[in-house]
C-alpha cells in the first residue's frame, strides 16, 4: 500500500515556513516530491503547465497559505474551484494559516476543493491525518 504522496504543491511566501514544512515532508517521506512557490499566481501557473504538458501530472496535493502578495490564497481558491469545474479528479487543499478565525473557516467550507485547514507551523500529526484521509 502506498504511504506517500507522489507529488505536493507547498505554495506559501514565508521562507522560514516554508523551509520548515520542506524539511519535515522530506524527512517523514510524506512526499516523493515538493514543489514550492510563492503566490497564488506561481502555484496556478503551475498547474496550468503540469496538466498542458506533454504527459500531464498534477500534484497529489496542494498545501496553501491564505495571505500572500501578488494573488493570495482566497483569489487562487476562486480561481481553482473553477478551473478544476472541468476536471473529473483534482488535487484537493488544504489551507495553512498562522491564525485559523472562524470567518477563515466558513469561508473555506465553501469550496468544495478545501479538505482541512492546518494552523501553521505543520506537525507530523497533521501529515499522518491527511495521509490517513487521502491513502488509505
Amino acid at each position: 500500500m502506498k504511504r506517500n504522496f507522489k507529488k505536493i504543491l507547498l505554495v506559501d511566501d514565508d521562507h522560514i515556513m516554508k523551509f520548515i514544512s520542506d524539511r519535515l515532508m522530506k524527512i517523514t517521506g510524506f512526499a516523493e516530491e515538493i514543489i514550492a512557490v510563492i503566490d497564488g499566481h506561481e502555484a496556478r501557473e503551475y498547474l496550468r503547465k503540469s496538466l498542458t504538458a506533454d504527459k500531464p501530472e498534477l500534484p497529489d496535493l496542494i498545501l496553501l497559505d491564505l495571505h500572500m502578495n501578488i494573488m493570495t490564497g482566497w483569489e487562487f481558491l476562486d480561481w481553482y474551484k473553477s478551473w478544476t469545474s472541468s476536471l473529473r479528479n483534482y488535487p484537493p487543499v488544504y489551507i495553512l494559516s498562522s491564525t485559523i478565525n472562524e470567518e477563515d473557516s466558513k469561508k473555506a467550507s465553501a469550496y468544495k476543493q478545501v479538505s482541512g485547514l492546518i494552523t501553521k507551523p505543520i506537525t507530523q500529526e497533521n501529515l499522518n491525518k491527511m495521509l490517513a484521509k487521502h491513502l488509505n
